[in-house]
């Protein structure tokens, strides 16, 4: 009898450990639309904190692309990309929200950094 529920453990830990194993950490770099600005890199790390399975996040600005590392069994690609086009940016191929976009600040916009440098230059 004890060596059954001795079995039973170890096979009970050996599919817990299997189980663990199994979650996968995947990287997604994301061409997005946003500004080099600092109020759309705080709006995008702000929303992401409350995006389940992040695990790391990276936000530049210069380059337009987010990075992000998530567990696949608690996120998705797609849905990454949605979050992103919710805020009102582009993602991949997926258009920004229209209404998100409109509610976004001048600077956020696309061209909004150039255009406010543009005007500042011309004071």
């Amino acid at each position: 009898m004890k060596k059954i529920v001795l079995l039973i453990t170890c096979l009970a830990v050996a599919g817990g450990v299997f189980a663990q194993a199994q979650k996968g950490i995947e990287t997604l770099k994301i061409k997005t639309s946003i500004e080099p600005c600092p109020i759309c890199k705080k709006r995008v790390e702000d929303y992401f904190k409350r995006e389940p399975g992040i695990t790391y996040l990276n936000v530049n600005t210069h380059t337009k692309l987010v990075t992000v590392k998530y567990y696949t069994d608690r996120n998705t690609a797609p849905n990454l990309r949605t979050a992103i086009a919710n805020l009102g940016y582009d993602a991949d191929t997926v258009t920004a929200n229209a209404d998100s976009y409109a509610r976004l600040p001048p600077c956020c916009k696309k061209g909004g950094m150039a255009a406010m440098k543009k005007q500042r230059s011309q004071h």
